[in-house]
């Protein structure tokens, strides 16, 4: 019987209700198929987006690096690798100088499953590139190491011109450079006049008095070859002016403040005022702002208006506030004239935010007068940062350009431990090209550190992330030149947190030291964990005791973090005088945060006077001192 709208107005045949029913259960019917093969289709793209996302993840957890890649041909030789990632390579294909070779399957080290190694099974070279390839599709690759030479400055050191030179941006792709081999041939010799080792060094070269070029030769070794090195070479021609005569020739000059780690000293004392006698002596102080101790070893200073005949032969650095004494006289004499440089005995050491109190005496020579100006330079003996110049009489410096580090946004460790976190990087609008890093464990807390730092990000945005050791540089930005190394910087202001993730088991054993570069050629260094050591609350800085009967004083010393991170300080004295013998409990090394307690035994005979007292703490990273005042009637 055939249903139709008709039949069912006419009320023939087959009931109206019932036909309706029938049709709008078949329409319902076809509507639910429809939902049905909707939702299938759905669930399907769902499936197919969640795959695509797990094999993402596949991907991106996987991380190796090269270990050993052997010398020579390779047939029926190792090369080994170590897994960083959280997934395992499966390694598909091997290129040699972009030639696919045949190989073993991958074995992995028993007792590090990390560890993994594959033999070459026929004959091959690597004289450009190695590449891994694994089945998601990673490329993994080794190319021998390249030396790159930057000369940093160049002053003139007496007869001689002192270069600073660095060879940290060589790189190998795939390996890390672990050794720095530098030559330096005078004209067009084929022996080298001099040889150096080190990522930067510093040499002085002998001046002629007619210009002489000097060739430098810079060869670096990685590490990826243990029993024969795979070297990288570069020169470079560096022309030294002559002695004698103006123009071409002459002073090389003192170079510039350019130099990796930063000069941040704020001139002035307290007071932030400009002292400079009206006499013999020219006064002022110096304080170090450059996240770093700076030990001072050699002094010169230059008339620069009115040209001075001011001579000097004495030269005092002790802390701010304190009386000078023939103890801090760090030179004493011949006659140093105008340029000329003054070799101290030993290091005078400044701490991080500590102020020294310079001052230049002279028994003979022209008296500097009011408005009278003098570049005074620093030379500093621990890195080769060539030396810190400041400028007499003091000016107030404009500091709105400075990166700040504020205390009260700590580093501390978060996560599983191996993360270093932090808001203490304000860069106030500049543009940060680059980080030098370097890590360390504390002495005495466990083997040395050769771990990898894996990833950098502020706010949760990786502005880099890959595997190198300590000392190392990364960079930052975008590569707008194509020529490897990101260039553009980043910018960011202090309500940013800041990220530095390690592969190590715990962040909190280790000492860590950033270079923070800059795009106009500035820097400035930071080093983590910071403390500070102050008199405890209520202790006097001044106790009296007699010398005629003596005695016994203490003091109560807190050592304070700064920064979440614990390593144990060595606590040093100086000052006292003789007839007195100090100790401190707890003994070195002292963990923090810590209450030191300084006990001074006074013996019946002792010279009277008032002594300032300094005591110094030092964690291997950063050294902080506080002064008490010692006074025997």
């Amino acid at each position: 019987m055939k249903i139709s709208l008709k039949r069912i107005r006419k009320k023939k045949g087959i009931s109206p209700i019932i036909g309706m029913v029938l049709i709008t259960a078949v329409m319902f019917s076809i509507l639910a198929l429809f939902f049905v093969w909707r939702a299938s289709q759905e669930e399907f793209q769902l499936q197919r987006e969640r795959e695509r996302i797990q094999q993402l993840k596949l991907v991106e957890g996987e991380s190796m690096e090269f270990l050993t890649i052997p010398g020579g041909d390779l047939n029926g030789q190792y090369i080994h690798f170590y897994n960083n990632g959280s997934s395992r390579p499966d390694i598909q294909r091997v290129y040699i100088d972009d030639t696919e070779v045949t190989f073993d399957s991958v074995t992995w080290d028993a007792t590090n499953p990390r560890k993994g190694s594959l033999r070459i099974i026929e004959s091959a070279i690597v004289s450009e590139s190695l590449k891994m390839e694994t089945k998601l599709g990673n490329l993994y690759i080794y190319s021998p190491p390249s030396a790159v030479i930057d000369v940093l400055s160049i002053g003139d050191f007496g007869d001689d011109a002192r270069l600073l030179i660095d060879g940290g941006k060589s790189n190998a792709v795939g390996g890390v450079v672990i050794r720095w081999q530098w030559k330096f041939y005078v004209g067009s010799t084929t022996t080298p006049s001099k040889t150096e080792e080190g990522a930067r060094v510093s040499v002085n070269l002998p001046q002629d008095q007619t210009a002489t070029t000097w060739r430098i030769e810079l060869t670096v070794t990685d590490n990826t070859d243990l029993a024969g090195a795979r070297p990288g070479t570069s020169e470079v021609f560096l022309t030294l002016a002559g002695t004698e005569g103006t123009g071409e020739g002459g002073d090389t000059g003192f170079g510039g403040e350019g130099a990796p780690g930063g000069i941040y000293i704020s001139l002035g004392g307290s007071g932030g005022g400009t002292s400079i006698a009206e006499g013999r002596v020219i006064a002022f102080n110096i304080k170090n702002f450059s996240g770093r101790m700076i030990p001072l070893d050699t002094l010169r200073f230059y008339g620069i208006k009115n040209p001075s005949n001011y001579t000097c032969n004495q030269v005092y650095l002790a802390p701010v506030g304190k009386t000078l004494t023939e103890d801090d006289m760090y030179y004493d004499g011949l006659n140093i004239g105008d340029g000329g440089i003054a070799e101290f005995d030993e290091s005078y050491y400044v701490g991080d935010r500590d102020e020294v109190h310079v001052e230049l005496r002279a028994s003979s020579g022209a008296r500097p007068q009011e408005g009278h100006v003098f570049l005074v330079i620093l030379y500093d003996s621990a890195t080769p940062t060539s030396y810190y110049s400041v400028t007499v009489p003091i000016r107030t410096a404009d500091a709105t350009d400075d990166v700040y580090f504020d205390p009260a946004d700590v580093f501390h460790v978060v996560g599983s431990g191996n993360t270093l976190q932090g808001k203490s990087l304000d860069l106030n609008n500049r543009v940060l090209t680059e980080i030098g890093i370097a890590f360390s464990t504390p002495e005495g807390t466990g083997e040395a550190c050769d771990d990898r730092l894996i990833e950098f990000n502020v706010a949760g945005t990786a502005y880099w992330t890959g595997s190198v050791a300590s000392e190392s540089t990364i960079y930052l930005g975008t590569d707008s030149d194509a020529d490897g190394v990101p260039d553009t910087g980043v910018t960011w202001d202090n309500s940013r947190t800041v990220q530095f993730k390690f592969n190590f088991t715990n962040v909190s054993q280790r000492i860590f030291y950033f270079v923070y570069r800059f795009a106009d050629g500035t820097s400035i260094a930071h080093k983590i964990p910071r403390f500070q050591l102050a008199l405890a609350s209520g202790e006097p800085q001044r106790q009296d005791v007699s010398s005629t009967t003596g005695g016994t004083v203490t003091w109560d010393i807190d050592a304070t973090q700064i920064d979440i991170l614990n390593t144990p300080l060595d606590i040093n004295i100086s000052g006292l005088p003789c007839y007195c013998v100090a100790s401190f409990a707890p003994i070195a090394p002292i963990g923090v945060p810590s209450t030191i307690t300084l006990t001074i035994e006074v013996l019946p005979g002792a010279p009277t006077g008032l002594y300032p007292i300094v005591i110094t703490g030092d964690n291997d990273n950063l050294a902080y001192s506080c002064v008490v005042f010692l006074y025997l009637s």
